[in-house]
């Protein structure tokens, strides 16, 4: 037991957290709902929300089935104009944006798994935050097919 207790004051050390607090995090938590401010963000991720007994979506992604998360696509249809929630996706590593214009994307230097953005026909006007020792594999692809007549 005393091994679990001096765990937990190394991680306390390192994360600056303590096991009370982790444990506020619980898995079935309720992060996006199909109403409410954030539905844009439930109505991308919703091939994740599991079946009921019924087999419909309940209408709410939980911490954990956000954990199943790892990659998503931002496009015009999507209707997200800001990337302050991607800090739920605990597990993303990829974010695709198409046909996008976003003031920042801020909130991506928060995902420790994040190492992959891409880029198409998408304006990014400040991405001044995420210059601080991230390092990411970006793609930034534009194609330009001439009209032929």
């Amino acid at each position: 037991m005393k091994e679990i207790g001096e765990s937990f004051r190394q991680a306390r050390e390192t994360i600056g957290i303590s096991k009370e607090e982790l444990d506020l995090d619980k898995p079935t938590r309720e992060v996006f709902s199909s109403t409410g401010s954030n539905s844009s963000w439930y109505e991308l991720l919703a091939s994740y929300d599991k079946k009921n007994s019924e087999g419909e979506n309940d209408g709410i992604l939980t911490a954990e089935e956000l954990k199943r998360v790892n990659e998503i696509k931002i496009d015009t249809n999507s209707g997200i104009k800001d990337l302050n929630q991607t800090y739920n996706l605990v597990n993303l590593e990829k974010i695709f944006f198409e046909e996008v214009d976003l003031n920042n994307i801020n909130g991506v230097q928060f995902l420790p798994n994040l190492n992959y953005l891409s880029f198409n026909r998408t304006t990014v006007i400040d991405y001044s935050r995420n210059k601080k020792g991230r390092k990411f594999t970006i793609f930034i692809f534009r194609l330009y097919v001439p009209k032929w007549s």
